[in-house]
């Protein structure tokens, strides 16, 4: 609390109070033997690791190199050493990441560690080509990501030539793209997409309003957080999960079940398991039974009438929303089956009809939902 600035919001409206380090007049420190700052030991002048100065900046070719003035923190020239032309090692981590997130894998395996320790690239000239298009294009994003999505290599189809499954079983050599699942955050919000109930507006407070509300009252600005990973507010919010309140000690059940990253932590790369929990919270769980009871709630209202069957037409959409094809014959066939054998069923015996068809439609809307052909990307 001792760290709470008020910065000016404008006239006529109250400061914000914000949480932050004052900069100080920068001083060269000792190091902590231990980690324990009561047991001083060499004095270290500021400036680069010596290690990584050494390794970047060879002697004879250090016009580059930060320097550390006396008469401010180093922030600025660290920066500008960073992002500096002639240091690639920044813009091949960089690109490396974006090769990861749209192929699963980057073209160096450890994103992490680029070190001996790490995997050697398995295409270095195309990182190094990549890393030099990033710099040229001013560190543009954007541009990388466009330059990936327009290539032969993105828009390869997933399944495997004959000849790859001997030659590249896993797609190490990118002979085809491989089929992956969905992230937890990509799930919640296809759900939702699906669903129709997804609020892709952007921006807003709700988040931070409804941590701040629920927070533990120690009559001072910082309140500790106290909501528990299966709180309500988690299966109402409808927004995109990016606004989900996301704080280093907690982490939502929709989204710590399917692997999302540990906000306590760094995550290069996430993990991608399997295991029963997921399963289970796809069939219990009160967030996936009421988007099915949209889910179902949509096709009824959009039914088309004019349509000869409009049993075949609801199912044709269901199964485009889900999994971006039409319904075949099988479908159809499978899925009046199933709603056929749900209404009869004795657990709906004395209910109105109008209510074990709902029911039905909701459970064929939520099997959907659990479906590989939908939590997996083909």
């Amino acid at each position: 609390m001792w760290w709470e600035y008020p910065v000016p919001a404008g006239s006529g409206r109250d400061p914000i109070i914000v949480m932050a380090p004052k900069e100080a007049l920068p001083r060269h420190l000792r190091v902590h033997l231990r980690g324990n700052r009561f047991t001083p030991g060499q004095l270290v002048r500021r400036g680069p690791v010596q290690v990584v100065d050494e390794a970047a900046f060879p002697a004879g070719d250090r016009a580059d190199r930060p320097d550390f003035s006396v008469n401010d923190s180093g922030r600025l020239a660290l920066a500008r050493w960073i992002a500096s032309p002639r240091n690639p090692l920044t813009a091949r981590v960089m690109v490396n990441r974006i090769w990861q997130h749209h192929f699963g894998r980057g073209l160096v395996g450890t994103s992490d560690n680029f070190g001996a320790r790490g995997d050697r690239p398995t295409h270095p000239e195309l990182l190094d080509w990549l890393a030099a298009r990033f710099i040229e294009s001013g560190w543009s994003i954007r541009a990388v990501h466009r330059l990936v999505l327009s290539s032969a290599t993105w828009q390869q189809q997933s399944q495997q030539h004959p000849a790859a499954r001997q030659g590249d079983p896993d797609g190490r050599w990118l002979s085809f793209v491989p089929r992956r699942r969905l992230s937890a955050e990509e799930l919640r919000d296809a759900v939702l997409a699906v669903s129709g109930r997804l609020d892709d507006s952007v921006g807003g407070n709700a988040s931070g309003e409804f941590l701040w509300g629920e927070a533990e009252d120690i009559r001072a600005m910082i309140r500790p957080n106290r909501v528990p990973a299966d709180h309500p507010w988690y299966t109402s919010f409808t927004g995109r999960s990016i606004y989900l309140p996301i704080v280093r000690n907690i982490l939502p059940d929709v989204l710590n079940l399917f692997d999302a990253a540990d906000p306590n932590g760094v995550t290069a790369v996430r993990n991608d398991t399997t295991v029963p929990g997921q399963s289970l919270f796809l069939l219990n769980s009160e967030f996936l039974r009421e988007q099915a009871r949209n889910f179902a709630a949509r096709l009824q209202a959009t039914g088309d009438t004019a349509v000869p069957d409009v049993f075949t037409a609801k199912v044709d959409r269901a199964l485009r929303l889900v999994t971006g094809r039409g319904a075949s014959a099988d479908d159809v066939s499978e899925a009046r089956r199933f709603i056929s054998d749900y209404q009869s069923h004795s657990v709906l015996a004395g209910r109105a009809e109008a209510e074990r068809v709902a029911l039905a439609w909701q459970s064929y809307c939520q099997a959907l939902l659990c479906s590989n052909d939908f939590i997996y990307v083909e």
